[in-house]
């Protein structure tokens, strides 16, 4: 999702000045620019389909007249262009223009566009067919070891957390509103699920999960590649994208919900 490799010779740098001073205008432009080229816009753009999937399992606890409808405010609610005009006006809240120039000429890079390509185009129905017989003993140890960097570089495994922990907050917070008093869920019984959540992603089972689609996803690449793309995440511009980007999907999930709430109370109201 994020690259970077550091540029030793002067040369280089100079090269990469020159590109820095071609990226101009509006701050809107500059922070939709990055999202886009990041692959952040299309990675984080639908939290839509694992709210939706949730209700799916429980589909038949669900009174069949709201349950559509509850589908189609998720949809709308968290749906690509909400979510993400949300990350991008925290993004804009800190602004931080020099940051985001540096990510940008860095992004513009081949390989870096080859790999996001790579990462956006990596289907989970793919993934999920391959996982269970995929081998991550014949990773090799180098490999693994870039593999493990970037997962603590990256935080991988807290934004794995947070974004499970909101997914379910989304969906049980408007599932008690469709849900009669006997049968709503309390705060307590809630925050013991997010705790479990939380301690299932943090578990080693977990950790290997995540390192074997990270050796699917990046398959075709060298670790010569990986490692300078990597290497965004030691960086001051990637260790500034990420708070970022974990500051604007933990609003934009906070604002949509909000918004779906509001929405259902109206169609409860309204029945």
């Amino acid at each position: 999702m994020m690259p970077v490799k550091k540029l030793a010779l002067c040369a280089a740098s100079l090269l990469c000045l020159a590109a820095l001073g071609a990226y101009g205008g509006p701050r809107e432009d500059l922070v939709r620019k990055v999202l886009d080229v990041t692959g952040v816009e299309r990675q984080f753009g639908d939290a839509s389909d694992a709210i939706s999937a949730l209700y799916g399992q429980q589909e038949s606890s669900i009174d069949p007249k709201y349950y559509r409808a509850v589908l189609d405010v998720v949809a709308r609610q968290f749906g690509e262009t909400a979510f993400v005009d949300y990350i991008e006006e925290d993004i804009e809240s800190e602004y931080d223009e020099a940051s985001l120039r540096r990510i940008l000429a860095d992004y513009e890079a081949p390989l870096f566009q080859t790999i996001t390509r790579r990462e956006i185009e990596t289907k989970e129905g793919d993934m999920q067919a391959r996982l269970p017989g995929f081998d991550y003993s014949k990773v090799d140890p180098e490999r693994d070891r870039i593999f493990s960097k970037y997962i603590v570089d990256a935080d991988i495994v807290g934004m794995s957390e947070q974004l499970a922990v909101e997914s379910l907050k989304a969906f049980f917070t408007t599932y008690n509103l469709l849900m009669p008093k006997e049968r709503k869920l309390p705060d307590g019984a809630l925050e013991g699920i997010y705790e479990q959540a939380r301690a299932s992603l943090r578990s080693e089972e977990s950790v290997s999960g995540i390192k074997k689609r990270l050796a699917i996803t990046y398959e075709p690449f060298s670790n010569e590649e990986l490692s300078s793309y990597f290497a965004f995440y030691s960086s001051p511009e990637g260790a500034w994208l990420c708070r970022r980007l974990t500051d604007g999907v933990s609003k934009a999930f906070q604002k949509c919900l909000s918004n779906a709430a509001q929405e259902l109370l109206g169609i409860l109201k309204d029945a």
